[in-house]
């Protein structure tokens, strides 16, 4: 297990909706820099520090995976660090 999580917005209304999601809000999880995935669509959308938003269609579900991204104690992720020590 990677510490992935599965989240799924579902839009009931008439409308399309923005809507949006943080782990650290949502899911009570301590990420503050994470990579989201959208499962139906097998596409990475980037890495994020805040709250994702995306629009869903009326009727629409989307599910997405988020992982935690590895950071040190001076913040940096662990990729930023090694790319720097590349160089």
């Amino acid at each position: 297990e990677d510490g992935s999580q599965a989240v799924l917005l579902l839009n009931r209304g008439a409308a399309t909706a923005e809507m949006s999601f943080s782990p650290r809000r949502d899911l009570q999880a301590p990420m503050d820099r994470f990579s989201v995935r959208d499962l139906w669509q097998h596409r990475d959308l980037g890495v994020y520090d805040i709250p994702v938003t995306v629009e869903v269609q009326s009727h629409e579900a989307r599910v997405f995976r988020i992982r935690q991204l590895a950071t040190s104690a001076n913040g940096r992720s662990a990729d930023a660090q090694t790319a720097a020590a590349a160089r």
